[in-house]
């Protein structure tokens, strides 16, 4: 098995989760890959090979959802959302979405999320989190 196939699900199923779109999470995989690739020797040993790949695909993927409206729709009959906390956490608006699946999923620190970020510092990052978790709290309540 080589480093893509350990490696590719993982980051396609982070671009899902962030995009809500097949079909975009499928095309920034790829690119994501493509960028690995051409910048290899970028790497630092020091850092663990993961690390650095997820990091540099949570940039492209929010370079592309910054591209896009605010307002996106996703296929509410995705197999994904069997799972009432999945649909729970594609409900929520962009910027929670992603600063929730960074943090509570991906293992993100506050610090590391608001350097993602051009226009949020760290408070805003929390703020964002805590509204998110109550949306989220009141979503599988209901």
């Amino acid at each position: 098995m080589d480093l893509c196939e350990i490696t590719i699900r993982n980051i396609y199923t982070l671009c899902f989760r962030l995009t809500l779109s097949e079909k975009d999470a499928s095309e920034i995989t790829k690119n994501i890959f493509s960028n690995v690739w051409e910048t290899i020797n970028n790497y630092n040993p020091e850092e663990t090979f993961s690390v650095w790949l997820k990091n540099i695909a949570v940039r492209d993927i929010l370079v592309f959802l910054h591209s896009r409206p605010s307002i996106y729709e996703f296929d509410k009959q995705h197999s994904l959302y069997n799972d009432l906390d999945e649909f729970a956490i594609a409900s929520l608006e962009k910027d929670e979405r992603i600063v929730f699946i960074l943090h509570d999923l991906e293992g993100y620190s506050y610090k590391e999320i608001s350097t993602f970020f051009f226009d949020k510092n760290i408070d805003e990052v929390i703020s964002i989190i805590i509204d998110a978790r109550q949306k989220l709290i009141k979503a599988v309540i209901l």
